[in-house]
């Protein structure tokens, strides 16, 4: 048992030497959690920019629909027949918890096109349907583009590193 010992201890004190030069280390270290933050908005990006609540009680019902999206998606269920083909943005909630960003990449709003300024004034019913970051020329939403680039921006990267990898251990 005295023989495993010292050389246990050593393995973790290694360790912890490569953690706190890692923390030495700023630049990476801040590089690994701008990794870390963008990797949360690539997994999250349904739940920050979606036109669909994340939440809402709808004729005495609690729906989720982000998440029946993905049920739906998987063939797992239906809509019901009151929100199939709905406009979510037109109906009328009991109560509602919308996302940061209540836009989707591809939806064109037609009002703010032109590429509309983030300063600029937007036809839009309250402060909450403002397009943060503005709008491109066709109307859709800068910030949501953003957000949802990221999840296919490290799609690519993750591909790119495993095929590197892989002819790398080869």
């Amino acid at each position: 048992m005295k023989d495993r010992l010292p050389g246990q201890w050593k393995n973790i004190s290694a360790d912890r030497h490569s953690v706190r030069s890692f923390r030495r280390n700023y630049p990476a270290f801040i590089a690994f959690w701008l990794t870390l933050i963008l990797a949360f908005i690539a997994l999250a990006a349904d739940f920050l920019a979606n036109e669909m609540p994340l939440i809402a009680q709808f004729q005495g019902n609690i729906y989720f629909p982000v998440f029946k999206s993905y049920a739906v998606s998987l063939g797992l269920t239906q809509w019901p027949a009151e929100l199939l083909n709905v406009q979510w943005k037109s109906l009328t909630y009991d109560w509602v918890i919308w996302p940061p960003v209540p836009y989707l990449p591809q939806n064109l709003d037609f009002a703010n096109a032109q590429a509309v300024s983030p300063m600029a004034d937007q036809q839009i019913a309250s402060a909450f349907w403002h397009h943060w970051l503005g709008t491109d020329s066709l109307g859709r939403d800068v910030l949501a583009g953003l957000i949802h680039g990221t999840r296919l921006a490290f799609g690519v990267g993750i591909v790119a590193m495993g095929i590197a990898a892989f002819w790398g251990i080869i």
